[in-house]
């Protein structure tokens, strides 16, 4: 954190976006979990992630927790994938892995805004 009081909060002053880094903040420590496991689990990068996590100062257990289901997750369902169809399924993971991962996850949390909306 030191970093951030030094060069950090600097910067945001010269460019006028202290206020903006506290909204990017509020919204990221509200929905901490969820940023934190879907980074893990998408070609998002996973480090700014972590880097923010600890910037905005995010409970410790929340990001060991959604970092183990974001990061095992992914693992799992390449693993699963190759079990369940061989070595062959891996050329097509390598194209398309990513892809189907990104529209997965799009796919759940519109999901999941609707039955927000809807309850």
């Amino acid at each position: 954190m030191e970093l951030m009081e030094i060069v950090g909060n600097k910067i945001l002053e010269f460019y006028d976006l202290t206020g903006t880094f506290k909204q990017v903040g509020e919204q990221f420590h509200e929905y901490a979990g969820l940023a934190v496991a879907t980074a893990g689990f998408t070609p998002i990068p996973y480090k700014v992630f972590t880097i923010a996590a600890g910037a905005f100062k995010v409970n410790f257990v929340v990001f060991v927790v959604a970092s183990i289901i974001g990061r095992s997750g992914r693992f799992v369902l390449v693993s699963a994938l190759i079990y369940i169809f061989g070595p062959a399924i891996k050329g097509f993971i390598d194209k398309y892995f990513n892809l189907m991962v990104i529209i997965f996850t799009i796919l759940l949390i519109v999901g999941f805004l609707i039955i927000k909306l809807l309850l």
